[in-house]
C-alpha cells in the first residue's frame, strides 16, 4: 500500500483483492447492524413499490432524523427506512413466491404506515393522506402521515441473536409473554429452507436456541419465527431477522 496525495491510499496486487473482500464483508455487516427497530425488519423481494413521504408528524410535531417509517400488510412489515426529510422513500416488498416474502404485498393491496418515535421508543400508527394500491415498480407520493394512535408491534414477542455476524454458531433468544406455538426456520439467500430448528409450544418467558451453521458457506441467511398465540386464538404471525455467517 502506498500513500497518495491528499491523505488517500491506493492498493495493488494481492492487497487489492484482500481489501475488496473486507469491504464486502463490512457492507453486509452494516446491512444487519444498522439501528433498525425490531418490529420494522423485513426481507428483500424482487417485487417492490416505493412510497415517497413528503411530511410526517408525531403529536403534531415533524418527525426527526432518528425516527423510522415502515409499511405494513396486516401485522407484517414489508419495508422500512429511517427518516431523511421530505420525500423519504419507503419501500414496500411484494410477494414474489419465495418463502421469505410469503404474505407480502399483492397487486391492489393498500399498505398501512407506522412511525417509530426514537425519542419515546414507541410505535405509532399513522393515516396516509392518500391510499395508493400497491403495484410492482410503482412510485407514489404521499403528502402527509398524521398521527393516528400509539400501538405496540409485535405484541409480547421479541427475538435477539448474538453474535451477529457469527462464525459457526449463533444464539437465538425468543421472548414471549403469552402461551404460543412457534416454529423456527432458517432460509438461505435464495429462499431455500436450510434448517428447521424448533417446532413446539412455548410458555411465557425466554426460549434459548443455538443454530450451528458451521457446515454452510459464508453469507446472509434469514431466521424466521412463526408464532401462533394459543391463549387468545390469534392468527399466525411471522417475524424475520437477517443472520450473517462469516468464516
Amino acid at each position: 500500500m502506498k500513500k497518495t496525495p491528499r491523505g488517500s491510499f491506493s492498493f495493488t496486487g494481492e492487497s487489492m483483492k484482500i481489501n475488496y473482500k473486507l469491504i464486502s464483508i463490512m457492507t453486509l455487516y452494516l446491512l444487519i447492524a444498522f439501528d433498525q427497530p425490531q418490529s420494522f425488519q423485513f426481507n428483500q423481494s424482487s417485487l417492490q413499490a416505493f412510497y415517497f413521504i413528503i411530511s410526517a408528524e408525531v403529536d403534531t410535531n415533524p418527525i426527526e432524523g432518528e425516527d423510522w417509517i415502515a409499511a405494513f400488510k396486516g401485522e407484517t412489515c414489508v419495508g422500512s427506512v429511517q427518516w431523511e426529510g421530505p420525500y423519504t422513500t419507503v419501500p414496500a416488498m411484494g410477494d414474489d413466491g419465495n418463502e421469505w416474502s410469503d404474505g407480502y404485498m399483492l397487486t391492489g393491496d393498500i399498505p398501512e404506515f407506522y412511525i417509530w418515535d426514537a425519542s419515546d421508543d414507541r410505535i405509532i400508527h399513522v393515516v396516509s393522506s392518500e391510499n395508493y394500491p400497491w403495484a410492482n415498480n410503482g412510485f407514489f407520493n404521499i403528502q402527509t402521515l398524521p398521527l393516528d394512535e400509539q400501538v405496540n408491534l409485535p405484541i409480547g414477542f421479541s427475538i435477539k441473536t448474538y453474535p451477529n455476524p457469527f462464525n459457526g454458531k449463533v444464539s437465538i433468544l425468543i421472548d414471549s409473554d403469552t402461551y404460543s406455538k412457534i416454529e423456527v426456520l432458517v432460509f438461505d439467500l435464495n429462499g431455500r429452507l436450510v434448517d428447521k430448528l424448533y417446532s413446539n409450544n412455548v410458555f411465557r418467558g425466554t426460549t434459548n436456541l443455538v443454530w450451528d451453521g458451521g457446515q454452510l458457506p459464508s453469507g446472509i441467511y434469514f431466521l424466521q419465527v412463526v408464532s401462533s398465540d394459543i391463549s387468545f386464538n390469534k392468527p399466525m404471525t411471522k417475524f424475520n431477522q437477517k443472520l450473517l455467517l462469516v468464516k
